[in-house]
């Protein structure tokens, strides 16, 4: 299990050619925030539109659904 940072999971996945990836929910929503205040269009746009920011929410739920779910 590890975070989300690319560099990290392209490492373990280069030496540990067997093991399956998961990363920690917490990990991810800090992730998607820190995107979220790095891109200043998206940043704002979450600020000013609670439709997006609700959106951005349901987007975090969708670690908890069956990957054959997820369309």
């Amino acid at each position: 299990m590890t975070d989300f940072k690319q560099w990290l999971i392209d490492a373990f996945t280069n030496v540990f050619t067997v093991v399956q990836m998961r990363g920690c929910f917490f990990q991810f929503g800090q992730c998607l925030w820190q995107k979220i205040q790095n891109l200043p269009k998206i940043r704002q746009k979450y600020t000013d539109d609670t439709d997006f920011s609700l959106k951005i929410e349901q987007l975090m739920s969708l670690a908890f659904v069956p990957v054959p779910r997820v369309v």
